[in-house]
């Protein structure tokens, strides 16, 4: 029976990661099914090497320095990180988008302990563990957006408490990698253009041990915000 490799001319790089190997030598009775297999597989190696680059990169540039921040754009429980951020409701037990993700992927024991230290009041955070979620995620910090009334009542000043005091816990929890969703940007509607600047100004100007930041988007248009408050904040 024909495998992948077979239809691919015998191609393979030297270096071809062990996954993809794993793909191209299985044997196949449709070519199509198996092609999709390995487009889906190489796409994923691809996507893991990048992303292992520029974390090398970033984190030569600032191993002297200032935390270093790389965004990114998928599954923020899914981080290899030790402290996970999520932009909860002063309730701390659960909401929809991102924190609703965050509580389904954690288990019901978040919520309850999130109940047991709330409620939290905009611009703070708090921490509880990470129950459920895979190592090396040992922590949640819970931080708590303003919601957007057009930006006279003080809501960029809540915005950036929100990233300060997550590094803050973060300290205390002795965490040196952190994961952020684009907080306050969704249903409670802050500008992701402006709360981008908010976020990274404040993350590379916060006094903190923590050394890797991930800004992990949920959307191509929040990922280009995040990416270019990056780029162009001093």
């Amino acid at each position: 029976m024909a495998t992948i490799l077979d239809y691919l001319g015998g191609l393979r790089p030297a270096d071809t990661p062990s996954a993809v190997t794993a793909v191209v030598e299985r044997p196949v009775e449709d070519p199509a099914v198996g092609l999709a297999a390995f487009r889906r597989e190489f796409y994923r190696c691809l996507t893991r090497r990048a992303d292992a680059l520029f974390e090398l990169v970033d984190a030569a540039l600032c191993a002297d320095g200032p935390v270093g921040s790389l965004v990114v754009m998928g599954d923020i429980t899914r981080e290899d990180v030790d402290a996970i951020v999520t932009a909860a409701n002063e309730s701390l037990l659960g909401g929809g988008g991102v924190d609703g993700a965050v509580h389904r992927a954690a288990g019901p024991r978040l919520a309850q302990a999130g109940g047991a230290i709330g409620p939290c009041e905009p611009g703070d955070a708090m921490a509880t563990p990470a129950f459920d979620l895979d190592p090396p995620v040992r922590h949640m910090i819970h931080a708590v957006g303003p919601i957007w009334e057009g930006g006279g009542h003080g809501e960029a000043d809540l915005l950036a408490s929100c990233y300060r005091r997550s590094l803050q816990v973060a300290d205390e929890l002795g965490a040196r990698s952190v994961a952020f969703p684009a907080i306050a940007t969704g249903v409670y509607g802050f500008p992701p253009d402006q709360a981008a600047r908010i976020a990274v100004a404040t993350i590379k100007s916060t006094s903190t041990n923590v050394r890797r930041v991930r800004l992990v988007a949920f959307d191509e248009d929040t990922r280009k915000h995040l990416q270019a408050a990056v780029i162009t904040t001093d």
